[in-house]
């Protein structure tokens, strides 16, 4: 976020009268980078302070510079074998300046999340009894895919291809394009299948986009994979009227999902 965006939030928050009012900031993905490391041997309360030291020579700034969490991976995943968690690592300053911006507008900032947390959120909500899930969200320049069971994540995986990589560009960049977002895919769906031994994912969806494309990737991808493949429409989860468009439900899907989350805190 910038000034300009900064200014807008301002502009936007005195509008809305929200001063004095909770906020959570979900990070955008490029202000943070997540490693799959063993978990420390600690406490639970103490996962996320002791797994900076993990990630200590894979980071490229001092420790001290950084901000890390973690959140876990269940243990039936490993089945015996070392115990993993994610390990979070953003830039202090970047995060405490997004802090700043919300909290000049008289907000008063609760929790800064991360774009997977609310994605998980969001399929906490989907039916259970469709056993293992898998959700994909694209953005402008990459994307994220989640494979869950019973509203836990077992695999949260970086896709290199974003929208703007696939949509008005020529037919062959395209081609290749999307190639390379579904070879990214199939890996993460046979890791899945194979090393974590959670079975074939079944129902595979793809979360609703700020723009509208030529390419329908929810099509392209149940032509490529075995799996039942659709777009995700948040108004059936929430039994929705009309005016919550997928464009909508798009600008607001990290939103949504951070909400989710305190909702259930």
């Amino acid at each position: 976020m910038g000034p300009e965006q900064a200014a807008e939030l301002q502009s936007l928050a005195s509008r809305l009268a929200y001063s004095g009012m909770p906020a959570t900031i979900v990070l955008h993905p490029s202000l943070y980078r997540i490693y799959f490391v063993e978990r420390p041997n600690v406490p639970d309360e103490d996962v996320g302070d002791a797994v900076k030291w993990q990630i200590k020579d894979q980071v490229e700034k001092p420790l001290a510079e950084l901000l890390v969490d973690a959140f876990s991976v269940p243990d039936d995943a490993f089945r015996g074998s070392t115990r993993m968690v994610y390990a979070v690592a953003a830039e202090r300053l970047l995060v405490q300046n997004a802090v700043d911006w919300v909290t000049a507008t008289g907000m008063k900032v609760d929790t800064v999340q991360i774009a997977e947390l609310a994605m998980r959120n969001i399929m906490s909500l989907m039916d259970t009894e469709q056993g293992s899930i898998a959700l994909l969200r694209l953005r402008n320049t990459s994307g994220t895919i989640l494979l869950s069971q019973a509203g836990s994540i077992y695999l949260a995986r970086q896709i290199e291809t974003g929208l703007s990589m696939i949509d008005g560009v020529e037919e062959s960049v395209q081609a290749r394009m999307l190639d390379d977002m579904l070879l990214d895919i199939q890996r993460s769906l046979d890791y899945f299948e194979s090393q974590l031994r959670k079975g074939v994912v079944r129902n595979f969806y793809v979360a609703p986009t700020r723009q509208l494309m030529d390419v329908q990737v929810h099509e392209y991808l149940q032509q490529q994979l075995n799996v039942n493949v659709s777009g995700l429409d948040l108004a059936d989860l929430f039994e929705a009227d009309d005016t919550f468009t997928i464009d909508l439900q798009g600008q607001c899907f990290a939103a949504i999902g951070a909400a989710l989350g305190e909702a259930g805190n």
